[in-house]
């Protein structure tokens, strides 16, 4: 009994998760609940440029699965990646940026947006 409490418990913490409740808080509209996975402001023009790259494909039906993880040389950056399928079963791949802060893993808009652009050839 204690082993599945630690499991389920250990389950809803680190980088994952926090890229997991992001986007479990986008498909909400829950900005409130985003913003406790972002670092900074959801309002800045980052967390509002990757919003509405996400959004989009999430309210449209599509889904998103959690993938591989990869740590970096900073152990307080992780990048995750995701797969988003859309309805018309199109795959799109994204890596985010997870940051450990003192209030825990979010989100980081601004190395996401930068990973992003930089996959892309910018």
């Amino acid at each position: 009994m204690l082993t599945v409490f630690v499991f389920s418990t250990l389950r809803n913490y680190g980088p994952d998760t926090a890229v997991r409740r992001y986007h479990q808080a986008l498909l909400e509209q829950d900005l409130n609940e985003v913003q406790r996975y972002t670092v900074g402001s959801v309002q800045s023009s980052s967390s509002r440029a990757l919003i509405n790259e996400v959004l989009p494909i999430l309210i449209q039906g599509g889904s998103f699965q959690i993938g591989r993880r990869t740590a970096q040389k900073d152990p307080r950056i992780v990048f995750t990646e995701v797969m988003y399928t859309r309805r018309d079963r199109q795959k799109i791949g994204m890596v985010f940026v997870a940051e450990r802060t003192e209030l825990g893993w979010k989100v980081n808009a601004d190395k996401t947006l930068y990973v992003l652009v930089k996959a892309l050839g910018g």
